[in-house]
């Protein structure tokens, strides 16, 4: 047995208990303990008024109703108690310590399907932005985008460099935006070019060229009318 005067000492690796269990038990015994003292309050309140309950059952059925009540607040109080501790348990139990996630990293980074897949995503990524980078405009459609390139003397067809739809057809945008790429809407073009790809089709170059035109006209615009230093 160990006195009040000697130290409390403990063995690595010896059993003990789960804290996460302690918790709700002690919280169990804490909502056991609560509702009896509940009860015996609620008695030794009424206690005087029970013999009053023959002749006004009405009465009784009040007091009833207000020891249910009293009972269903104990119960939301110790739920909400056991809900925030369960919450706790599952914060602590995701949690991961520095050494934890180091290690995590460590067999991430030498796991060769993660690095191919990160190089193919960032290859992915590069592709597009310089696909877009080298669009003459970018057509655009609900949910629909498609970057068009062309030059008259080295490029006289023009080429569908990118398309996409819903999140890529956004990527594209912001790109064209960051790169200062012209963009037009036009969802019926836009539509009849983003199922493919490579060259423009010969029916559709006429549409094509007034847009190209048009976004040139207004580049000159804008340049024409910012104020030169």
């Amino acid at each position: 047995t160990r006195g009040l005067w000697l130290p409390r000492r403990t063995l690595r690796g010896a059993p003990a208990l789960d804290e996460s269990r302690a918790a709700h038990g002690g919280l169990a015994l804490i909502g056991a303990v609560a509702i009896g003292v509940v009860a015996f309050a609620w008695l030794w309140a009424f206690a005087p008024r029970l013999a009053l309950l023959i002749e006004h059952p009405a009465a009784g059925a009040l007091m009833l109703a207000g020891f249910l009540g009293s009972l269903a607040a104990v119960w939301v109080v110790l739920g909400a108690i056991d809900a925030m501790l369960r919450h706790a348990d599952v914060q602590r139990s995701l949690r991961m310590t520095a050494a934890e996630k180091r290690e995590d990293e460590r067999l991430a980074g030498a796991d060769p399907r993660w690095r191919e897949r990160r190089a193919e995503v960032s290859r992915g990524a590069a592709s597009v932005r310089d696909a877009v980078a080298g669009a003459s405009v970018v057509l655009l459609a609900d949910g629909a985008a498609v970057a068009v390139a062309w030059d008259p003397v080295r490029r006289p067809v023009p080429v569908r460099t990118v398309t996409g739809r819903d999140a890529r057809a956004t990527q594209i945008l912001a790109l064209a935006r960051r790169h200062g790429i012209a963009v037009h809407r036009d969802p019926e073009l836009a539509l009849a070019l983003v199922g493919g790809d490579g060259p423009v089709p010969e029916a559709r170059w006429a549409r094509l060229a007034e847009i190209i035109a048009a976004t040139a006209r207004r580049a000159d615009s804008i340049r024409a009318a910012w104020p030169r230093s």
